[in-house]
């Protein structure tokens, strides 16, 4: 259910799952879960780029994101 877009709460309405933990356990995911997830956030790093001009830590050739798009880009001083 999670897959075709119903939300969390009305999946486990249905399913008759009165916590998320017992709901996960059963939501098994799969290596084209994983493939697909990855395919969108290269597609929207794209899209990003094309918008703004600038590389969004997806690195060339990858499927996977930069590490360093996840270091924050400024620092707060004291």
């Amino acid at each position: 259910m999670i897959r075709r877009g119903i939300s969390l709460k009305v999946a486990m309405t249905i399913s008759g799952h009165k916590t998320a933990d017992i709901f996960e356990r059963s939501n098994i995911i799969e290596e084209a879960d994983i493939a697909a997830a990855a395919e969108k956030i290269q597609a929207g790093a794209k899209a990003e780029q094309a918008a703004f001009g600038h590389q969004t830590g997806i690195m060339e050739g990858s499927s996977e994101p930069s590490r360093l798009a996840l270091l924050p880009t400024k620092t707060l001083t004291n």
